[in-house]
């Protein structure tokens, strides 16, 4: 007897929880792959997370100076033993959460000063527990990654289909290794990747819908976005403001309730604007990074030579550049995986143009040049140093996801050419999740496929490291294949059809005559 097969109802809604699910087990490798302590400035990060709810016994307290908190000393040294050296595995971290509690240390090095947000170190200290100080920071990186994979995923299920392939290729495109390395971490730039991915997609979205509950929903989600945003960096809070203006510049018309549709990107572009004011990195633009030093640069050779090594910047964000402390550099098989991909989908989108995407597209690409030139100047500094990849990498995500904007009639790639691109971008993944691992575990100075043999350092889990690597790239690599495949299908990318005269702003440009 022939069992029954399952209705389309059903295989969609198993889709929606089933993918959403690997890409959280695929996130949750990455947030078991590194010790504490080991993204980029984690040591302020923890002791500013630990203050996150102010002073309280015994995760804060006054400090020697007005300027200065006491947090364990655990919280702020966790890094000190491998921090900047590739070949040291974080095994001298050993017996150092075995206590239940740590003598206090008194510090400035947190956000003591208002530098960033104090949204995102509140909501994390939630999660901060007296004793168990590894078990709290894994907890805070499994609540990052849920809440990227929630967000998007809302967000997909909400939006108009045709806008669902720029979300999810704009994301997976950019995703390795800052994204998959980022997102579930306890730095900031967590929330700022969320927020840019999903605000003014979802705004667009909200904008073409097609009922006031899609609507509506979607303008929630967008608020989500910002408040993400706001609450995690000064430069994510001027991200916001871009996301908004982008939103609008696609869509906005005078003849359809003008005023009405300006509210709500109104209101995010304003507060993060006014985020952006408030904060430390403000004085970034205007006068520079501190640490640049050196003896001052002619304008001309500044400015003349970042703008010829400015491609370096963003080829960092996709491999070119170490991770962690700046002390883990992964194989160029990474670096020219993702940058393939990138390319293949920058040529998809670059085959459907229109006005307004191209002035959207200027505008984000302007500013990708212009803030990073800005900074290098005032800090009289050049391209790989001061200026991190990951920085940007929100902005960078936009513009992936603005070059992926269909007409009408929708835009798929070919079936080919999307499986190939998820399994490169799946190689690389894993390639990059091994090398991570390898760092920590082992230090980089060993070889050797099996992450298990000679493990100097592993957290106290039933899951061996080889597992969590196993685990992690059959993840990754299933979600970017299914997400590959749907992207190809026309019925599941394409908007219905409809009259030109419908939505004029994404009436494609005619094509040029001699």
């Amino acid at each position: 007897m022939r069992s029954a097969r399952v209705a389309p109802p059903v295989r969609s809604w198993l889709g929606w929880i089933l993918v959403p699910l690997l890409a959280f087990l695929a996130l949750g490798s990455w947030a078991l792959s590194s010790p504490v302590g080991a993204t980029p400035d984690e040591d302020y990060h923890l002791t500013s997370i630990w203050c996150g709810l102010g002073e309280r016994e015994p995760f804060c307290e006054p400090g020697d100076t007005s300027i200065e908190k006491s947090v364990p000393a655990t919280v702020l040294q966790a890094s000190l033993c491998f921090a900047f050296r590739s070949d040291a595995s974080a095994a001298c971290q050993t017996g150092m959460y075995d206590d239940e509690s740590s003598p206090l240390v008194s510090t400035e090095r947190g956000n003591f000063q208002g530098d960033y947000p104090p949204g995102f170190y509140f909501a994390s200290g939630l999660l901060a527990s007296e004793g168990s100080y590894a078990a709290s920071v894994v907890m805070m990186r499994l609540m990052n990654a849920a809440i990227f994979v929630i967000m998007l995923s809302v967000a997909a299920r909400l939006l108009p289909r045709e806008l669902r392939f720029p979300l999810i290729g704009s994301v997976l495109g950019a995703s390795v290794p800052l994204v998959v390395f980022l997102v579930p971490s306890i730095n900031p730039t967590s929330w700022a990747i969320t927020s840019a991915a999903t605000l003014w997609i979802t705004l667009l979205g909200a904008a073409r819908a097609t009922t006031a509950r899609q609507r509506w929903s979607l303008m929630a989600v967008a608020i989500v976005a910002a408040v993400l945003g706001v609450s995690s960096r000064g430069d994510s809070a001027a991200f916001v403001a871009i996301g908004a203006f982008v939103a609008v510049l696609l869509h906005w018309k005078w003849t359809e309730r003008p005023f009405v549709s300006l509210l709500l990107p109104g209101v995010a572009a304003v507060a993060g604007f006014l985020g952006f004011l408030g904060s430390s990195q403000t004085d970034s633009v205007s006068e520079g990074l501190p640490g640049a030093g050196g003896e001052p640069l002619p304008p001309s050779v500044l400015l003349g030579s970042n703008f010829i090594e400015m491609p370096g910047l963003y080829l960092g964000a996709l491999g070119g550049d170490e991770i962690g402390w700046g002390d883990t550099p992964l194989p160029s098989t990474v670096l020219f995986a993702s940058f393939a991909v990138v390319v293949a989908l920058a040529v998809v989108g670059a085959g459907a143009l229109w006005r307004r995407k191209v002035a959207a597209i200027a505008v984000v690409l302007v500013l990708l040049i212009a803030l990073p030139m800005v900074i290098f100047y005032s800090s009289n500094a050049t391209v790989g140093n001061l200026v991190q990849p990951r920085y940007m990498l929100p902005l960078m995500i936009v513009l992936i996801g603005l070059l992926l904007l269909p007409p009408p009639g929708g835009l798929r790639p070919t079936r080919v050419l999307a499986i190939s691109a998820a399994l490169m971008l799946s190689s690389a993944q894993s390639i990059a999740l091994h090398t991570n691992l390898r760092r920590y575990v082992t230090g980089l100075d060993a070889v050797g496929w099996n992450l298990d043999i000679d493990a100097e350092w592993w957290w106290p889990i039933a899951v061996s490291p080889n597992g969590v690597w196993i685990i992690g790239s059959l993840c990754f690599g299933a979600v970017a294949v299914v997400l590959a495949y749907l992207a190809s299908e026309r019925r599941l990318t394409e908007a219905p059809r409809r009259r030109p005269a419908d939505d004029p702003s994404a009436r494609p440009l005619a094509p040029v005559t001699p």
